[in-house]
């Protein structure tokens, strides 16, 4: 009878396995997403900063021309 339910013991540590990979694999999802987010807000405000400091550029420029 041992080797009756040997199968079964194998299919379910093989299940329990994978499940805990796809909970891992979930975690892993939840917190690339979180950081791809923050990485996005952080692309925007630099982006910003970005557009002021060639906004400033400019004007310094144009100062200058104005003054040769």
């Amino acid at each position: 009878m041992k080797n009756k339910y040997q199968p079964a013991r194998q299919l379910e540590e093989v299940l329990n396995q994978l499940e805990g990979k796809i909970n891992a694999a979930l975690v892993l999802i939840e917190q690339l997403q979180k950081e791809n987010e923050a990485l996005r807000q952080q692309l925007a405000e630099l982006k910003k900063v970005n557009a002021e400091a060639m906004t400033r550029i400019d004007n310094i420029l144009d100062r200058i021309d104005a003054l040769l």
